[in-house]
């Protein structure tokens, strides 16, 4: 091997060492803790939406969210659940409604 190869084998090994790790927390599995602290970016994978709609949803009151630093938001995944169940609920009432609405249409 040759002095200039061996110093951009050199060069790739500590590039490599450099390389982002994957952070803890990152996959969202359904054990975790409603407690669990997610950022905005897990919470949009998890909606599977944008972080700007998650940041609407914030925004809005919809959401509730921890501001634990400027720029640093974090969302209990229990909040998120809870988004999810109040929409699922929502969805119930309003097609129990549209029943009740076609069956006396009849």
């Amino acid at each position: 091997m040759t002095r200039n190869q061996n110093k951009v084998e050199m060069k790739g090994i500590s590039n490599m060492a450099k390389a982002k790790q994957p952070r803890a927390g990152a996959n969202l599995t359904p054990a975790s803790s409603s407690s669990e602290l997610l950022t905005k970016e897990q919470v949009a994978t998890y909606l599977q939406t944008s972080r700007r709609y998650v940041e609407r949803l914030i925004k809005a009151g919809r959401l509730r969210a921890h501001k634990l630093s400027s720029g640093c938001v974090r969302v209990r995944r229990g909040a998120v659940e809870a988004l999810l169940e109040g929409c699922a609920s929502m969805y119930r009432e309003v097609c129990a409604k549209h029943r009740e609405g076609s069956e006396v249409s009849q």
